[in-house]
């Protein structure tokens, strides 16, 4: 009450309310759009096929440890990387245009497996047009004969956008 007794109070008193208003909007709309963008970026379902695929084939090319029976995802094993591979990832059916490339660079060799090549390399340049491009490039051990050594795994997935 001491404050409404004369105009100064009044203006302290508004000064203070509008700065406590500001303050609290400011710190409201900052958590909102901080928690809105950590949501969206959780649940984005924007690349789920090509997520899902790239994560079969490093499943796929990984290390199975025989003494734990546990798969060791950064380590992949020479042996299994062969064409043998596209038999044991999950393709779905609606993806029938699809062309995949995996490159393994170790030691500045390069070795490559496709799945439908053809289509790959057919429409790699239409890729912006009609076509989506999603690619990842994972430094990786490779186990070879016993021996680890650096690499680097590069999974392209060619696929028909979707209309």
């Amino acid at each position: 009450m001491k404050y409404f007794k004369n105009k100064k109070g009044i203006m302290h008193a508004m000064i203070w309310w509008f700065f406590y208003v500001m303050i609290t909007l400011f710190v409201y709309f900052t958590l909102k759009s901080y928690t809105v963008s950590i949501l969206i970026d959780k649940t984005s379902t924007h690349n789920m096929e090509y997520t899902l695929m790239n994560n079969q084939i490093i499943e796929g090319l990984s290390y199975n440890n025989l003494y734990t029976n546990r798969i060791e995802l950064g380590i992949i094993d020479a042996n299994k990387f062969n064409n043998d591979l596209f038999k044991t990832i999950e393709i779905p059916p609606e993806m029938n245009e699809l062309g995949i490339k995996i490159i393994l660079i170790k030691k500045g060799k390069e070795k490559t497996i496709s799945y439908n090549e053809g289509y790959h390399n057919k429409f790699y340049e239409l890729r912006d047009f009609s076509h989506k491009l999603w690619s990842t490039d994972n430094y990786i051990l490779v186990k070879d004969n016993d021996h680890l050594e650096n690499g680097k795994l590069t999974v392209s997935i060619l696929a028909r956008k979707k209309r």
